[in-house]
């Protein structure tokens, strides 16, 4: 018995709440305890249902926990996801994602280059993210690589929380692998031998949206919680304590939609992929800058 969802209906259910607007013309009622219905809701807020590419751009904030001591702040830091979706004839659908992260001043928002670490004393070089590609197929038994594809042995099942015409998506994702930047050949980049990350996804958007059999790319705001080890690049070696992510994002029609001093940064480290005249470099993501380990592999077949 699926239990993992909740449902607050009507508008009568806020205090205060506004009569909602008339429902569209066409629409098909969701059932977010139907695997195949659930899937491609999630694609809809997420991406798109149609053979297309989706831009979103996120901002946040990075701060570090240490046991027994008071949380700070550690940076901020925007992004942006360059995703290629295509409808296949057969019902499923295929995601590529490339993923671009800069790291912002917590004071000025300037664009950061180098970090006077707080912890170490020391002055570090900041890395420029570029991941991907992270490939992912979807049916109606929900979503995974693409050479796994899911299965009705083993579904994902996604929590859904709708209130009126307001839906939320809930996408928890725990990783844990061997870190590819080991303490023994990496005693200040490696935070430890395992690596740890949580991804705690989410996706808001409008049942009016996913009831509409027309909109096959509905707009959509992303909130976003994450959990590490220390960064590579922050030379914290095995200290104890974590990373917190934090960060909200949103679908954009143009990559000239998100901050320029970002786009232009890409572009310099990057020409001419954000507008899509050179194919997408493949990247690696920050852990695995030096370590040569394969981020598809690892992200998708972690346990």
């Amino acid at each position: 018995m699926l239990n993992r969802r909740t449902f607050i209906a009507g508008s009568a259910a806020i205090a205060g709440a506004p009569s909602l607007a008339a429902a569209p013309a066409k629409h098909t009622p969701f059932d977010p305890n139907d695997v195949a219905q659930s899937t491609r809701a999630f694609l809809k807020l997420s991406g798109s249902l149609g053979t297309e590419t989706v831009r979103l751009w996120f901002t946040g904030k990075i701060l570090a926990y240490f046991p027994g001591e008071q949380v700070r702040e550690v940076c901020l830091s925007d992004g942006f996801y360059l995703s290629h979706y295509e409808a296949r004839g057969d019902g499923t659908h295929l995601a590529t994602r490339y993923e671009v992260t800069v790291k912002r001043d917590i004071k000025t928002g300037n664009l950061l280059k180098t970090y006077d670490n707080l912890f170490t004393r020391r002055t570090d070089d900041v890395a420029f993210s570029v991941g991907g590609p992270q490939r992912k197929l979807y049916n109606a038994y929900g979503f995974d690589k693409p050479e796994r594809p899911r299965g009705p042995d083993n579904p994902l099942i996604l929590p859904w929380t709708i209130v009126g015409d307001e839906a939320w998506v809930h996408w928890d994702l725990f990783l844990r692998f061997k870190n590819p930047l080991q303490p023994a050949t990496h005693p200040l980049k490696s935070s430890g031998e395992m690596l740890n990350l949580t991804n705690l996804t989410n996706y808001r958007g409008k049942l009016s949206d996913i009831e509409n059999p027309d909109v096959l790319n509905a707009p959509s705001t992303m909130f976003w919680n994450g959990v590490s080890g220390w960064q590579p690049w922050m030379r914290m070696g095995q200290r104890k304590g974590t990373l917190i992510y934090k960060a909200i994002g949103v679908k954009v029609q143009s990559f000239r939609d998100i901050p320029q001093d970002v786009f232009a940064a890409a572009e310099e480290a990057h020409p001419g992929h954000l507008s899509e005249e050179r194919p997408w470099a493949e990247g690696s993501y920050e852990w695995f800058d030096e370590g040569g380990a394969d981020w598809d592999s690892v992200v998708n077949g972690g346990s």
